[in-house]
C-alpha cells in the first residue's frame, strides 16, 4: 500500500498513510478488529509528530471513519460531533454546516455571509512515555476539501485493506 495522503498547508506538513493490516491479521477472527498500519507526520516550526507502521485504527475504525466523513460531507450530521478510536492517539472533532443567521448571538449577518461550511479536526491527543496521556492536545483544521480527500484515501484504503484479508494465507 504505502500510498501518502498529503495534506499539507502552508508552513504545515501532513503526511497520513495507511500500510495494510497488523496485529490480528492471522487470527482470521474478526475483521474488524484487526490493527491497521499508519502513518501519521506533522511537522511545523512549533510541532513534530511523527509515526510509522502504528496500529492506532482497526479495520472497523477505518470504515466507520469514512462513513462519517461522508455523512459530513453530504448533509447528514446536523450538531457537532466527535469520532474517537479504541487507541486514544486520535480523535476527529466533527463540525456540520451552520447558519449564523439561526444564532442566538449574531448582530448582523454580511450578505452572503450567513452559512459556515462543514470542518473537522484532527485531534492528536499527546502522551509521554512516563505518565502517559497528559490532557495536552494538538489540532488540525481540516476544511470541506481536505475532508473529501481523506474520505476519499479511505475509500481507496479501505478496498485494499478488504483484499489484504481476504486473501492472507499463514
Amino acid at each position: 500500500m504505502n500510498e501518502r495522503l498529503n495534506l499539507s498547508s502552508g508552513e504545515t506538513e501532513v503526511f497520513i498513510g495507511i500500510n495494510g493490516l497488523g496485529n490480528g491479521l492471522g487470527s482470521r477472527e474478526d475483521k474488524w478488529s484487526c490493527w491497521c498500519q499508519v502513518d501519521l507526520y506533522i511537522k511545523n516550526r512549533f510541532f513534530f509528530f511523527d509515526r510509522t507502521n502504528d496500529e492506532m485504527l482497526t479495520l472497523g475504525e477505518v470504515e466507520y471513519l469514512r462513513n462519517a466523513f461522508d455523512d459530513l460531507l453530504n448533509d447528514r450530521i446536523t450538531k457537532k460531533s466527535n469520532v474517537s478510536f479504541i487507541e486514544p492517539d486520535l480523535e476527529f472533532a466533527l463540525s456540520p454546516k451552520f447558519d449564523v443567521r439561526e444564532s442566538e448571538n449574531h448582530i448582523w449577518v454580511r450578505e452572503g455571509m450567513g452559512i459556515i461550511d462543514i470542518s473537522a479536526d484532527l485531534i492528536i491527543n499527546l502522551s509521554d512515555m512516563k505518565d502517559g496521556y497528559n490532557g495536552q492536545t494538538f489540532s488540525l483544521p481540516l476544511d470541506r476539501l481536505e475532508i473529501g480527500n481523506l474520505k476519499s484515501y479511505l475509500d481507496n484504503a479501505a478496498i485494499k485493506l478488504h483484499f489484504q484479508w481476504d486473501n492472507y494465507s499463514e
